[in-house]
């Protein structure tokens, strides 16, 4: 069952730089920033979209070992395991091209690749119970 979240993404100069989210039981607060490369490279000051996926499915494998193992909590750990594959895809070749760790494009990033269209009411967000600005 989903409930009502808050989420918050703000931008410097055009670039991510950094958010939160919210609800009941949990508070997530987003990497700020890049982190630099190689000896430049700084420790993480928030969380990664990885490491949330990765909670997620640890959750619904716990569920499968307490006895509410199911056909859709199958589908649920199959689609979260390629949401990390493909992020895991992206990092390696951000690396390959030199640009993880940086706000910089790689080739396919930033429209060069053709976007997949998601239907608006995908992904809804509540109202937010106070102005997010």
């Amino acid at each position: 069952m989903k409930q009502p979240f808050n989420a918050y993404n703000y931008t410097e100069e055009g670039v991510p730089d950094g958010g939160s989210a919210f609800g009941i039981g949990f508070v997530i607060s987003w990497q700020k920033g890049p982190r630099g490369r190689d000896a430049e490279r700084a420790e993480p000051n928030g969380a990664f979209v990885e490491t949330i996926i990765a909670a997620a499915a640890q959750r619904i494998e716990f569920y499968n070992r307490a006895g509410f193992a199911c056909i859709e909590n199958e589908d649920a750990l199959h689609y979260l395991t390629k949401a990390m594959e493909a992020l895991n895809h992206r990092t390696t070749r951000r690396e390959r091209e030199g640009v993880e760790g940086t706000h910089a494009k790689g080739e396919m990033d930033g429209g060069t690749r053709a976007r997949r269209e998601i239907p608006e009411d995908t992904f809804t967000q509540p109202d937010l119970p106070f102005d997010s600005e």
